[in-house]
């Protein structure tokens, strides 16, 4: 009975015959990664023919076959990395064979992030719109590659539509693109299925990069009530245990109780995943949220001069509840800021605009927390527009006047550092006498100037059109409702991570 040849090597000896040294055979393949272990060796062979002139290929199989054997060790999981069946699984941002490859410090962890926009009739086709450009903005702020950002897109209404897949094929371009033609498919709000079909992509995605962990996020953007709660409560659950899910209510028709079913619980780092919104201008605001979220605490790479302003204005005074939330806040959002102490770490100054001028109320450019909070404590609402003997005057200061002052002076090369980021934060309730005055009074310098400006008001009896006319974009505009200081967090992670980009 004759030998049987496998027709790789009948090939491979018909192409060799005229060899006068024999041939060697292809390397075979690597033992599998479960046979493994650290401290042990895998291997591959390969076989030799020693007949000088075979005539026939199977003259090779004779007591004259050898073999050849290679051995690779099998290294231990590097820098905190654990061994599986399949390989090292990794920690932190390491990844690779051996957890031996780091994603760069302050470069975002790789992210799936899967928007589900409310496609309803609860809202016009306009809204909608707003939700695609906020997606796309989202997207176009992060960088796509394999190796970093991946996006999906699912709308719902009556049905759930996969509007845009994970490919990683797409450009960052591509996904804008796409993201812009997606069309408005009104209907109910089918909530629950929006989640469904998120769940579905997320559970069944692969992991890209061998060994390191992707994080995965889901962003609901909805400003109706679910048709139905009890489903889409369901529905969020399955869906947390594949992602982190950030809530965003729009308007004021959300159920709030909704969203907090529907959110993952904050974190480790206190941070809230509900947002409630004024409107849909605003949710661009959240943009830097999710790049904060997978950014590694990290050394500064830029100086950021913080100029804060508290509005003390008589035509627009807060009430004194406003006033001392407004205190908290700016407290809540001075403990989160990251560069304390450091060579090139964050300054801020804060001082207050009232109607006879400036009050600055903290050490100039603190960098030390303790001495910062100090000063906030030690903030006082002035009690009186003006002195008893000073009331006849005619004000000096008014918002845009005093607003211009500042954007002026920060903006000058010599103010704090040369060549430091400057950002005004104001708080205030927005109320004032003229408030297209003040846009009008304020448009040249807004414009003009390079400063990041932000306002923030306390409670729904501030004045969104007013805080408005003090900013450049309407999305840098944030709102502290309630007793809920967790509503800054968007704001607060924006800061941050402007001071460590």
């Amino acid at each position: 009975m004759g030998t049987y040849i496998p027709i790789f090597a009948l090939v491979q000896c018909l192409f060799t015959l005229a060899s006068v040294h024999g041939f060697w055979y292809s390397w075979g393949p690597w033992t599998p990664w479960s046979e493994c272990l650290p401290g042990s060796n895998r291997s591959r062979t390969r076989q030799h023919c020693d007949q000088k002139n075979p005539i026939y290929c199977w003259d090779c199989l004779s007591p004259e076959l050898h073999e050849a054997v290679v051995f690779e060790k099998c290294e231990t999981c590097k820098n905190g990395g654990t061994w599986q069946d399949a390989g090292c699984l990794c920690t932190d941002r390491y990844y690779g064979t051996y957890c031996e490859s780091r994603v760069n410090k302050c470069d975002a962890v790789p992210a799936d992030v899967i928007f589900v926009l409310d496609s309803s009739l609860s809202q016009t086709e306009e809204q909608f719109n707003k939700q695609l450009d906020f997606a796309a903005r989202f997207i176009d702020a992060s960088n796509v590659s394999v190796t970093e950002f991946q996006f999906a897109v699912v709308t719902f209404s009556t049905n759930a539509v996969t509007e845009i897949g994970f490919d990683s094929s797409l450009s960052k371009n591509d996904h804008t693109t796409k993201v812009k033609n997606i069309p408005f498919r009104p209907g109910a709000t089918f909530t629950n299925k929006g989640l469904e079909m998120a769940s579905s992509l997320l559970s069944t995605r692969g992991n890209r990069l061998g060994g390191l962990t992707i994080v995965k996020f889901a962003f609901i953007l909805t400003d109706g009530m679910s048709t139905n709660m009890t489903e889409t409560k369901e529905a969020a659950i399955r869906l947390r245990g594949d992602a982190t899910v950030v809530a965003i209510g729009v308007g004021r028709e959300v159920l709030h109780t909704e969203l907090q079913s529907i959110a993952s619980p904050p974190d480790a780092n206190g941070l809230s995943y509900v947002y409630s919104v004024e409107n849909f201008d605003a949710l661009n605001g959240l943009i830097g949220r999710l790049i904060d979220a997978t950014c590694e605490k990290c050394a500064v790479s830029h100086m950021t001069d913080i100029v804060v302003v508290i509005d003390d204005l008589s035509e627009s005074a807060m009430k004194q509840q406003e006033f001392s939330r407004a205190l908290d806040g700016l407290t809540y959002i001075a403990q989160s800021l990251p560069a304390y102490g450091q060579a090139h770490g964050q300054t801020v100054t804060i001082t207050t605009i009232g109607d006879l001028g400036f009050r600055h109320t903290s050490i100039p450019n603190a960098t030390d927390l303790g001495s910062l909070l100090t000063s906030i404590q030690s903030i006082r609402q002035q009690q009186s527009s003006c002195y008893i003997d000073e009331c006849d005057k005619a004000l000096v200061l008014n918002i845009s006047s005093g607003m211009i002052h500042i954007i002026n002076i920060t903006g000058q090369n010599n103010y704090q550092r040369n060549n430091s980021r400057k950002i005004i934060v104001v708080f205030s309730s927005g109320r004032f006498m003229d408030k297209s005055l003040a846009r009008l009074e304020l448009q040249d310098a807004l414009n003009e100037s390079n400063n990041d400006i932000f306002a923030i008001g306390h409670g729904f009896d501030i004045d969104m059109e007013g805080l408005h006319a003090i900013v450049k974009e309407p999305y840098n505009v944030f709102t502290l409702l309630d007793d809920n200081l967790e509503t800054l967090d968007v704001f607060k992670s924006k800061l941050s991570y402007i001071v460590c980009s």
